[in-house]
């Protein structure tokens, strides 16, 4: 996975103490904040195997820490990711890398972290109302 992979206005290397096992953070995106009232920041993490919810949430907790951010943390193994947040009560997502790496992008590309927590909520309803009859989507 290359850093490539989503744009943000700028990007760090995720470096965290006592990660998760089986589980390395990349790099964290920041988002635009056009209005100065916060960017979202999106936290990729490769796993070599499937994230638990625990790892997630841990990894967001470590990320956020005590801070007022909007943070969503992505976890990825093979052609699959789960994201997590931006709220800590939200179920996790898994999704085709692709069309996951899409909505990410689309919230770093939101005017600001109000507005791409708005278009993250829109995309989690919309998988809710579109599941097909006789198909539930599993939830880690």
């Amino acid at each position: 996975m290359e850093q490539s992979i989503l744009k943000g206005t700028s990007v760090v290397d995720w470096k965290v103490d006592n990660a998760p096992t089986n589980c390395t953070p990349k790099w964290v995106y920041i988002g635009r904040d056009e209005d100065k009232i916060g960017p979202i920041q999106i936290a990729l993490a490769l796993f070599t195997g499937t994230p638990s919810k625990d790892a997630l949430k841990t990894l967001h907790a470590l990320r956020k820490g005590k801070s007022n951010i909007q943070l969503v943390v992505g976890g990825v193994a093979g052609q699959t990711i789960w994201i997590f947040g931006p709220d800590e009560k939200t179920q996790v997502v898994d999704l085709p890398l692709e069309q996951g790496l899409r909505q990410l992008q689309s919230a770093l590309d939101e005017s600001n972290s109000l507005n791409a927590y708005t278009r993250l909520g829109q995309f989690r309803r919309s998988l809710d109302t579109t599941a097909l009859v006789g198909h539930q989507r599993e939830r880690t």
